[in-house]
């Protein structure tokens, strides 16, 4: 029986190979360090022609909007803390009767449900929003900031009289006024390149018919035909903005005001106002109107 030869290992191949293999990885560590980081950034799409230069968020970043950057619910009053600190509590003949880490009495608990349902119909008033289930209760998800007596609801899920479910956030504050409202429609539709040339062409539609209306008086049917003024009318003209609410009309109308970002299935209109003061109305692209704002004015 013959024996088998042995067959020397190629130790110069293989210490050859570790080299090019070991060099290869190295060489992609050192490109990677030193191309530039886009996290937490916006970014220009200009390698898509059909976006018409608008700017986009990856749905992974987190974009904080006013007054969400002021939101430190640990720091809040949940609505039943509210109601004995603040609400219950003003009344001299009630001061003495309850303390803020007390429990509620029966008689406490009745007054609490009025609160709670006075509470509820106002959110229902301010954000508009046409749920399945009427007797919904935002309650547990509200937070109060008693020191600017600001009300954050975040995140409530629910779904409208034609079974869409969206989510809720809303704000208002002391003197009475929404500063955010947004009803994020949660939808599994695909924001595709036609999908945002046919919104730009949309919006750009939507500029030239409010300055036609604001210069020359013409729109095609009535103001709720333009997303703009229907979101304008709908929550400026309530009196609370003074004389100047005119002239923010024709900055809202002039779109080289605004910047436009695409973030989550959505297109921000975002304007930048005198000093600090800014404006973010939320587009919906595949239904065609506001379906939100933030104001920081």
């Amino acid at each position: 029986m013959k024996e088998k030869k042995a067959f020397p290992v190629p130790w110069l191949m293989v210490s050859l190979s570790m080299l090019i293999i070991g060099a290869g990885i190295a060489g992609g560590f050192l490109i990677q360090s030193l191309l530039p980081s886009y996290k937490n950034t916006i970014i220009t799409v200009t390698d898509v022609p059909e976006i018409k230069q608008m700017l986009y968020v990856e749905d992974t970043e987190e974009l904080v909007i006013f007054p969400w950057d002021q939101y430190n619910p640990k720091a809040y009053l949940s609505l039943e803390e509210y109601f004995k600190q603040v609400y219950f509590l003003s009344s001299k003949e009630n001061s003495s009767s309850l303390s803020s880490d007390s429990s509620l009495t029966e008689k406490e608990k009745i007054l609490f449900e009025d609160f709670k349902k006075e509470i509820n119909e106002e959110i229902y008033v301010r954000s508009r929003i046409d749920s399945l289930d009427q007797e919904l209760d935002f309650s547990q998800a509200l937070k109060i900031d008693r020191n600017s007596n600001r009300f954050y609801l975040k995140d409530f899920s629910y779904v409208s009289s034609t079974k869409t479910p969206y989510v809720l956030d809303l704000v208002w504050d002391r003197n009475g006024k929404n500063v955010y409202l947004h009803t994020a429609r949660q939808s599994e539709e695909l924001m595709l390149p036609s999908t945002l040339e046919s919104a730009y062409e949309t919006l750009d539609e939507m500029f030239e018919s409010a300055n036609k209306f604001l210069n020359y008086g013409e729109l095609d049917t009535s103001h709720n035909s333009n997303p703009l003024l229907h979101w304008y009318w709908e929550v400026f003209d309530n009196g609370y903005w003074g004389f100047w609410r005119e002239d923010l009309l024709y900055w809202l109308a002039d779109k080289k005001h605004c910047e436009r970002i695409v973030y989550r299935d959505e297109i921000l209109l975002v304007y930048d106002l005198e000093g600090s003061k800014r404006i973010v109305l939320f587009y919906d692209p595949f239904l065609q109107h506001m379906n939100g704002y933030s104001l920081n004015v």
